[in-house]
């Protein structure tokens, strides 16, 4: 298998207290891998590390054999590499196809609410944006929703859009941050569905942080732990969640979930 992204040697300070110490990840293409550990344990650290929003103290990141320490995180993604937030970044007020515009801005000339609105004389450019999106939304069937806002959506399919979002343009690589936060149980195997779909139709690499175990271990082709900011356990999800300093550090000295 390829690697798509290396994480070598990821030393993380911020004054005193080290939040990622010496940390080695390797991705590879194609995969779900899934990051856990307890709050505190450094994995948004290192989701911001790769995407550029911090600078590691020491250490390095290959996105597909690319250096990208020291990038800024625009540049980061136009390389392939998206995110989602653990908090909602969708516009309350912009209708779900105007969010989604959004996130092509960077790829349109012109007003995106022109485009949104289907006014004559649209640039190309902005048709075809707002094609792309309608497709996108198809795909995930939320077409029917496009003229909504996101406080009239529940907080599942608010969750899709912001995946749908993050696709836009068009990553190898898509970071999620806690894509289960806050969901019901039945939200919760949407999310997995569509996280599944995303992987197997477009091929796209995924890299999740989550704290529900059960979901992890279901949708998670390798499982690494972080604990402090040192790696403790790595592996396929059933061997990593039965392993003793897992157990202890992160699920309790009583393995619950077994």
């Amino acid at each position: 298998m390829v690697t798509i992204l290396d994480v070598r040697n990821l030393t993380v300070r911020f004054g005193g207290l080290v939040a990622l110490n010496k940390v080695e990840l390797q991705v590879e293409e194609g995969s779900i891998f899934g990051l856990i550990g307890p709050n505190g344990a450094g994995k948004t650290t290192l989701l911001n590390a790769v995407t550029g929003i911090y600078r590691p103290d020491e250490g390095n990141i290959f996105f597909k054999d690319e250096l990208i320490v020291g990038l800024k995180p625009h540049r980061i993604a136009k390389l392939g590499i998206a995110r989602t937030f653990q908090t909602l970044g969708l516009f309350p007020k912009m209708t779900v196809l105007e969010n989604l515009l959004i996130g092509l801005h960077g790829q349109l000339r012109g007003n995106v609410f022109t485009g949104s609105l289907m006014l004559s004389g649209v640039p190309r450019s902005e048709r075809e944006g707002r094609d792309k999106v309608l497709e996108m939304l198809s795909s995930f069937g939320l077409k029917d929703v496009c003229q909504k806002t996101p406080p009239n959506l529940s907080f599942g399919h608010c969750k899709i859009v912001e995946l749908a979002r993050a696709l836009l343009s068009e990553p190898s690589l898509l970071l999620l941050d806690e894509p289960t936060s806050g969901l019901s149980t039945d939200e919760t195997k949407m999310i997995a569905e569509v996280i599944n779909k995303i992987r197997s139709e477009k091929g796209i690499t995924i890299l999740l942080i989550e704290h529900n175990i059960p979901f992890v271990r279901s949708i998670s082709d390798q499982l690494s732990v972080l604990n402090f900011g040192i790696k403790i356990a790595e592996g396929c999800a059933d061997e990593v969640l039965s392993n003793p300093q897992v157990v202890e550090a992160y699920l309790g000295k009583k393995n619950d979930h077994a």
